[in-house]
């Protein structure tokens, strides 16, 4: 019984070095998250959340979003994807460290097509951030995570404007 539990876990892991080489970021992949560029929109019963993405350069895409109810708009963050070396960044201006001030760097880990993850593991919440275009005009947006032992999901549909 005991050969057979090593042999298995020979496999498993096998199976997840394997995981983890293909799941790298590779700077190629990049020009994926060009589809985030443009106006998105997401209404609800009492307000219309917006995101709008531009890309500043090769390195650098910023989004800001808005909250709209009738004819006020009030901006509710800035958010940022910058390129070092090989390595991309996600930051939010509202996730900052609470002794120095600055954004907390969320590390891109996946990028595909149709999204990207970004995971800072030692932030206080959130821990993985995901967008994911479903279709070409329609984006989901992950904001996942653990606070006092209490694991939290909050999930923006965005269409395309």
């Amino acid at each position: 019984m005991g050969k057979k539990l090593w042999y298995h876990s020979k496999y498993l892991l096998l199976l997840l070095f394997c995981s983890n080489s293909i799941a790298q970021v590779k700077p190629a992949d990049f020009k994926y998250v060009d589809h985030i560029l443009g106006y998105w929109r997401m209404p609800t019963k009492r307000s219309t959340f917006t995101e709008y993405w531009q890309k500043v350069d090769e390195n650098t895409w910023k989004g800001v979003t808005h909250r709209i109810a009738g004819k006020d708009s009030v901006e509710m963050d800035h958010m940022e994807l910058v390129r070092s070396g090989t390595d991309l960044y996600f930051s939010i201006a509202a996730v900052t460290d609470p002794k120095s001030g600055k954004r907390v760097p969320f590390r891109v880990t996946v990028i595909q097509n149709n999204g990207f993850v970004a995971e800072n593991p030692d932030c206080d919440y959130p821990q993985k951030i995901v967008y994911k275009w479903k279709k070409e005009d329609e984006l989901e947006v992950h904001f996942k995570g653990e606070k006092e032992k209490t694991f939290s999901e909050i999930i923006l549909q965005y269409k395309r404007k």
